[in-house]
């Protein structure tokens, strides 16, 4: 029996521009075609014979390309026509990219800001929000930019530089000199800072009392074997403390690594890190659809992505 449905896309770096490759020439980037792939998913959401009631948009939406190149409004033009097509909520996240294209401040202001959304929870002027779907199951959006080194305009910008002291390279993103503790501290990845820790724990504290699932969904992953080491959140190690001291946290949803990563952690929570759109060939799909089931929450992959069965922490009495 499917309670609820929800799609899951990432990394699709939209940008009008040829394929290239990553950082270290190894991965080929499909930009053009990533616009495509995402119209390809929603189509397929759109006809699924369970309806799909909301799209996770795990970060990197528009390429860093769009704003050195003043595309950054038409790409985004782009991507809101994309979407619009789905007639349900869309919920985003923000990641390095998004930071490459906007500020803080715009993003506020932005589509990208789905914490305005009616159906959310927030804390004005923060990037981190919660929605609760369906009675037994809850989201947690992180902001894993609150603390970063890209915006300087950012109100936890000094707050970023203090913790960035432990990296004194010339390039702020390399991570040359650092040991597996420190490694992770380059520009782009960032921290979700104090404040926002303290919003994770009272909402875990308050879905363990309603007895609600939580899934928690961050740009950057936070658990090693998930991902590369220098993949992961600033304060990732803070945060696997804190989400492991409860006992509603099903799952930690993220992006970033194009290549994607999966590992259960001693509390027996799921990382998925999902493979990202911008390097997927356009002869395949990179994009999944979750089912909310009695006793499980079932990822069933497309392309790329693989199938994951989740155990719920509280079943669902139907």
């Amino acid at each position: 029996m499917v309670l609820l449905s929800f799609g899951i896309i990432t990394d699709i770096q939209y940008a009008d521009r040829e394929d290239g490759y990553d950082f270290f020439k190894i991965n080929k980037r499909h930009f053009r075609a990533s616009l495509e792939q995402t119209s390809k998913a929603i189509n397929y959401w759109m006809q699924s014979a369970n309806e799909v009631s909301f799209i996770l948009q795990l970060g990197d939406l528009l390429d860093g390309y769009n704003k050195r190149n003043n595309q950054r409004d038409r790409a985004l033009a782009c991507m809101k026509k994309a979407f619009s097509k789905f007639p349900r909520n869309v919920y985003h996240v923000w990641g390095n990219h998004e930071f490459y294209n906007f500020t803080h401040e715009e993003l506020l202001n932005s589509i990208l800001n789905s914490s305005l959304n009616k159906a959310c929870k927030n804390i004005p002027g923060r990037g981190y929000y919660s929605f609760t779907p369906h009675k037994s199951l809850k989201f947690l959006i992180l902001d894993c930019y609150a603390v970063n080194m890209i915006d300087q305009l950012c109100p936890n910008y000094q707050e970023a530089k203090e913790m960035f002291k432990v990296n004194t390279n010339k390039d702020i993103n390399c991570s040359d000199g650092l040991d597996d503790s420190t490694c992770m501290v380059v520009a782009y990845n960032g921290a979700i800072g104090k404040a926002q820790m303290e919003w994770i724990s009272a909402s875990l504290q308050q879905a363990e009392e309603l007895h609600q699932n939580v899934v928690i969904c961050g740009h950057c992953p936070v658990y090693i074997k998930s991902c590369n080491i220098k993949s992961l959140c600033w304060d990732s190690a803070a945060i696997l403390k804190l989400i492991s001291s409860f006992n509603c946290v099903l799952a930690y949803f993220a992006g970033h690594e194009h290549q994607g990563g999966f590992a259960i952690d001693p509390k027996g929570i799921y990382h998925i890190t999902f493979p990202g759109v911008i390097e997927t060939s356009p002869d395949t799909s990179c994009f999944a659809t979750v089912e909310l089931h009695p006793r499980t929450l079932q990822v069933c992959g497309q392309g790329k992505i693989q199938n994951y069965s989740i155990p719920l922490r509280y079943e669902v009495k139907t």
